[in-house]
């Protein structure tokens, strides 16, 4: 993004350095919820009602779950969307074994 400003047009270690530290920058509160996640996959025995209710507990009522065979549906509301996406990105979010993960957003 920085062709026509830097002088003769290279990109300098310092400068890819800075770009890259603000574009990968997620803030304080997606971090603790990623970090509560990921806590929750490492920890529950990965049935229906211990996902059902650690997902309802982690996200206070804003996420809830469905299940089809061998699928687990994750609804959100719009306040929730950026981080859901992101967990599912991250493979934080708690699924069985042989499981597909699908990302409903609820209006």
């Amino acid at each position: 993004s920085n062709f026509e400003d830097n002088n003769g047009g290279f990109l300098t270690y310092k400068m890819w350095q800075s770009i890259r530290a603000n574009t990968n920058q997620i803030g304080d509160e997606y971090f603790r919820s990623l970090i509560k996640l990921k806590i929750i996959k490492n920890s529950i025995n990965h049935t229906c009602k211990n996902i059902d209710n650690a997902i309802w507990e982690w996200s206070d009522g804003n996420v809830y779950t469905t299940w089809d065979v061998m699928k687990l549906t994750y609804h959100y509301t719009p306040l929730y969307k950026d981080i859901i996406t992101f967990a599912a990105n991250k493979n934080t979010l708690p699924r069985p074994t042989g499981c597909t993960i699908e990302l409903i957003e609820d209006t």
